[in-house]
């Protein structure tokens, strides 16, 4: 019974008595909703204030339920954003993990240009694997001549595609993007030199510029030359050639090294009216005997390897080493002629019928003018020689055959006529 309130009694006989003065009268049962009510409203109070304790715990790292609720930096690592486990945390991400502490396999990931790369978990072996990868792309551009930039733009790729599939395509993916980018590397240079050659031509086609002087060649043809872009180039004026005592040489009568002895005297009159002139002058040293490439003899302590005394080069004349019978396949020959400006080669030297005419042939093919110097070329036998230049003469200045000059493959001339075309240069 709840204090103030009314309640009924009831006697023995069945009358009622009142306790002090009698209100108005209830309907039975209201107190008991009215109790029931006030109950649910206390404990609806009760549960929101808990709630709002507990959300409030939950959210607030200074009050969490660990004991220790105004102090963040006792929290429990589970729990407390400032010390929150490596495996959760992006400011202690384990290395397997984390993009920026991944081991060595990427240096520098600006080369990368804002590529995400997507490490996976799987561990040393992964990363492993990534590094490899990324090295066999770097080695295969350095071996397609690529620079720079392409290395490292060929490197980052295959990091990339290395990065974008899982670990256990990791390899074949990096390994594929570089054999792509190689080849790709091969086609732009391919397209390249194609364009190159094509100006070259196009310029060869456009009206010369008035030469400082004209060479009378063979068929009443001519040469016109100029200081500026006209070189002596002499082929293989070695002692092993010209000597009966050298490796070559010393297969032949001395009958047959006659015409070569002739060879070079005027080899050297030219030379000597070249070098007053103010030519660019180029020699060549072959390694080439026969079949065999003799690389251990290019040094200049082997006397039958280098080149005669009396046609020795001097300081400031470009020297190359060959091991093709032309002169241009297997040596920079064409980049240091160009450096220097050359259009036009004055071609002599030994031997007429196979370093001669191969040289002549390359040269043409690089879009160069040639004239041979015949009687400063030489060949161990005189229908060899004769021959020889008939294939490098004959297809231009004969009727019937396409007669624009340098095409098939070069003019003809005396070496004296050569010599006073030089004497009349400026």
């Amino acid at each position: 019974m709840l204090m103030g309130e009314w309640e009924d009694r009831e006697d023995a006989d069945g009358s009622v008595a009142v306790e002090e003065e009698t209100p108005e009268k209830e309907p039975r049962g209201s107190w008991r909703a009215r109790l029931q009510g006030t109950l649910k409203e206390q404990t609806a109070k009760a549960r929101s204030s808990v709630g709002h304790a507990g959300a409030r715990a939950a959210q607030c790292p200074e009050r969490m339920r660990d004991g220790a609720a105004q102090c963040s930096a006792r929290m429990r690592d589970a729990q407390c954003p400032a010390r929150i486990r490596d495996a959760q945390c992006p400011g202690r991400l384990r290395d397997a993990q984390c993009p920026a502490r991944v081991k060595g396999v990427i240096p520098d990931r600006t080369s990368l240009k804002g590529a995400a790369v997507k490490a996976s978990g799987a561990g040393i072996k992964a990363q492993t694997l990534f590094r490899r990868a990324c090295i066999a792309a770097a080695l295969a551009a350095r071996k397609s001549c690529a620079g720079t930039n392409t290395t490292v733009a060929l490197t980052a790729t295959a990091a990339c595609v290395g990065a974008a599939v899982p670990a256990a395509r990791l390899a074949l993916g990096c390994f594929t993007a570089g054999w792509l980018g190689r080849h790709a590397i091969a086609a732009t240079e391919s397209i390249r030199k194609a364009r190159e050659m094509v100006a070259l031509s196009k310029a060869l086609s456009l009206p010369e510029e008035a030469p400082e002087a004209v060479v009378e060649a063979w068929a009443g043809r001519s040469f016109p030359i100029s200081r500026s872009d006209t070189a002596l180039v002499l082929i293989d004026m070695q002692t092993d050639f010209l000597s009966a005592s050298g490796r070559l040489g010393g297969n032949y009568s001395k009958e047959q090294l006659e015409p070569l002895q002739r060879t070079l005297r005027n080899v050297e009159q030219l030379l000597s009216a070249a070098r007053a002139a103010g030519l660019t002058i180029a020699h060549s040293r072959s390694h080439r005997y026969g079949a065999a490439v003799r690389r251990d003899l290019v040094s200049p302590l082997d006397e039958g390897y280098e080149l005669c005394p009396e046609v020795r080069a001097k300081p400031g004349e470009i020297v190359v080493d060959k091991w093709t019978f032309g002169a241009f396949a297997s040596t920079d020959l064409e980049a240091k002629l160009r450096a220097r400006g050359v259009r036009r080669i004055l071609l002599a030297g030994i031997l007429t019928n196979v370093c001669i005419f191969a040289t002549a042939v390359q040269a043409v093919d690089r879009f160069f003018r040639v004239c041979l110097v015949e009687d400063a070329c030489g060949a161990f036998n005189h229908d060899w020689h004769r021959r020889a230049v008939s294939l490098i003469h004959e297809p231009q200045s004969k009727k019937g055959h396409h007669d624009s000059q340098g095409l098939y493959f070069g003019e003809v001339a005396f070496a004296s006529d050569v010599e006073v075309a030089l004497g009349k240069l400026p």
